[in-house]
């Protein structure tokens, strides 16, 4: 797991958000060389936290130019960390 970006959604995002969590599992989706997704229940539905590597970084802005230009049916970001991928 990593856990710094799991630490920064805990306490950060969910609290300042105002998300609650409804469980203290954080459950793995998927793990893979490109990609890492992790699973977290609040009180507001399913949190996910994607990780990725640092040469695809640019990933959360590619997908809000899809949903904001294409109107591609992609998720909606809350937060991007470019520190942690």
């Amino acid at each position: 797991m990593h856990k710094p970006a799991i630490d920064w959604v805990i306490n950060i995002i969910l609290t300042d958000l105002g998300y609650h969590p409804e469980s203290d599992r954080t459950y793995v989706v998927q793990s893979n060389p490109w990609s890492s997704v992790y699973r977290f229940l609040t009180d507001q539905g399913y949190i996910f936290l994607k990780q990725i590597p640092q040469a695809l970084s640019l990933e959360p802005k590619v997908t809000d130019l899809s949903r904001d230009q294409f109107y591609a049916n992609v998720p909606t970001i809350i937060a991007d960390n470019m520190d942690l991928h």
